[in-house]
């Protein structure tokens, strides 16, 4: 069976149609995380992060540390508070940009 030149484009193209769309998707997965770093170092988010609690990824926070069921969430939270109880407060990361302050005494 030969080969046509029409099957030779094609599969041409193909194959550059997929490379293009892996390098989109690279390039949007660096885009992204730049985005996501320059926040993080913007003021609001900056000053969150100086709150005592669990050191958070750069992509994904602490939720990979917290519990699925509800009642190992409520034990967690306790465990949380008790570790940081002398701060009087402790900061969880849902996400990179989305904190998720624990406050447990009046003074804060």
């Amino acid at each position: 069976m030969k080969c046509s030149w029409t099957t030779f484009i094609s599969a041409n193209i193909m194959f550059y149609a997929i490379a293009f769309l892996i390098l989109l998707v690279i390039f949007s997965l660096a885009i992204a995380t730049l985005v996501i770093f320059v926040k993080l170092r913007s003021g609001d988010v900056a000053v969150l992060r100086k709150l005592p609690g669990y050191k958070p990824h750069l992509l994904y926070g602490n939720t990979l540390k917290i519990a699925r069921e509800p009642d190992e969430l409520v034990e967690q939270m306790l465990e949380w508070v008790t570790e940081h109880a002398a701060d009087g407060v402790s900061c969880i990361w849902l996400g990179p940009l989305q904190p998720f302050v624990l406050l447990y005494k009046p003074v804060h």
